[in-house]
């Protein structure tokens, strides 16, 4: 499952999390002097599901960065506690951590760390005056890395009060920052998926298909398909929601054949919910049948977001079936799961 626009950077280097435990297993095998960066990785992996458990592993990374007297280390855990917070919309509590980090970075004389710092605080405020700074520091440290990222968090400001022609053009600018390099990182497929859905919103399918296509051309290259798979489902989606039914159908059904090439359970299951939806009306038991399997992958991998749209997408096919008890436990089970969620995100 991908969650767009994720902390991609905590750090002035990329730092890409991965699963936490992956992490976790290190921090046993490392000498302390390592293990701040390893505390970095845990707590971002773990910000978006379990806020908990990434605020506790923050606190334990800057007591060991004070401890060490490692400056650099106990900024960068500072702004991944202020991006937790800002994440579950402790706005305030975010805006302060990402000042103490702020602090931290100027004394240091660290421009990445400093424009990294008022990018996210630009990201929590929507604050131009903040993401103009960022990009006076990227600019003139010629690190084109935080000013791609710097595009895409003024975009995303841009997108979150529907303004999609300043999100695309900031995008835009990202992109191109992006086709200088020889080799696409993840970053930018999800950035293509970004463009696409702006301009499906625009009425513009045409455009986002083309987007979506230049993606898939260059993603052929690449040993897992992850990226792929991503953008053969947004595809699927853009001519479902276009009327497209059959185009939409073959390309759903082409991403779960190649989910399961390359052993990819999450879009498999969004492949399968795609063609449930599209087989509901002509053929519900196939359509059931699919989402049970979309399901049964969904409760492998604990993703409860998952379950919730598989459990309303079978309760509205029960109901076209006239079978409203089985309906009515569909919305039941999708309710739990949508409250758990929301009570996980006050935390």
């Amino acid at each position: 499952m991908r969650y767009l626009f994720i902390l991609l950077a905590v750090t002035p280097q990329v730092l890409l999390a991965q699963h936490p435990a992956i992490e976790l297993q290190k921090l046993q095998k490392v000498k302390e002097s390592e293990k701040v960066s390893l505390y970095v990785a845990i707590s971002n992996g773990y910000a978006a599901g379990q806020p908990d458990s990434a605020v506790y592993y923050a606190n334990k990374g800057i007591e060991l960065a004070e401890k060490l007297d490692d400056r650099p280390g106990q900024a960068a855990l500072l702004v991944v506690t202020g991006y937790i917070n800002a994440l579950h919309h402790h706005t305030e509590l975010a805006r302060s951590f990402f000042n103490q980090a702020l602090s931290i970075y100027r004394r240091l004389n660290d421009a990445a760390g400093v424009a990294h710092t008022y990018d996210q605080l630009g990201l929590i405020d929507g604050d131009q005056k903040e993401f103009g700074n960022a990009l006076k520091y990227y600019q003139d440290s010629q690190d084109s890395s935080g000013l791609i990222h710097t595009y895409e968090d003024i975009g995303k400001s841009f997108e979150e009060k529907r303004d999609r022609d300043k999100a695309l053009s900031w995008y835009l600018r990202a992109l191109v920052q992006y086709e200088h390099r020889k080799q696409q990182p993840e970053g930018y497929y999800i950035l293509l998926e970004n463009i696409g859905k702006l301009y499906q919103q625009k009425g513009d399918t045409l455009t986002a298909i083309q987007y979506l296509d230049e993606g898939l051309r260059k993603s052929k290259r690449q040993a897992d398909g992850d990226d792929e798979l991503h953008l053969l489902n947004d595809k699927g989606r853009v001519l479902e929601e276009s009327r497209q039914a059959g185009k939409a159908l073959e390309t759903y059904k082409l991403a779960l054949a190649e989910a399961r090439k390359y052993n990819q359970p999450d879009e498999q299951a969004e492949a399968l919910i795609g063609i449930a939806n599209l087989l509901k009306k002509r053929d519900s038991k196939a359509s059931l049948q699919d989402l049970q399997q979309a399901l049964n992958i969904a409760k492998t991998l604990r993703e409860p977001k998952l379950e919730a749209r598989i459990y309303k997408a079978l309760a509205g096919v029960h109901q076209q079936q006239s079978d409203y008890e089985e309906a009515m436990i569909a919305l039941q089970e999708q309710h739990r799961l949508v409250d758990s969620l929301l009570n996980a995100d006050t935390v």
